[in-house]
């Protein structure tokens, strides 16, 4: 079987959340150079919570997430190239 070649492929690692896990305070740290279109954080239930940013350096960015349970959430990072970065997040 014959694997298609991805230009750019996208790894966990691209998208690191420190630290992991926390408390609804992290930052995000993008590895690649993603200037970013949009994030969004979803719940186990698949709803979007609530988050503010501060952008702290090019791929560094620093989110607080607003009334938030104790879980395991999903990052999604949209880069204004088209590229989507993925990454779990765990609120103790």
């Amino acid at each position: 079987e014959v694997v298609p070649h991805m230009e750019n492929p996208i790894t966990p690692s691209d998208l690191l959340v420190v630290p992991n896990p926390n408390d609804g305070i992290f930052e995000l740290h993008m590895q690649d150079n993603c200037i970013i279109q949009s994030i969004a954080v979803i719940d186990a239930l698949g709803k979007t919570v609530e988050a503010t940013s501060n952008r702290l350096e090019n791929n560094y960015m620093q989110l607080k997430l607003s009334n938030t349970k104790a879980g395991i959430y999903v990052i999604i990072v949209e880069c204004a190239d088209g590229r989507t970065l993925q990454s779990r997040l765990v609120v103790n």
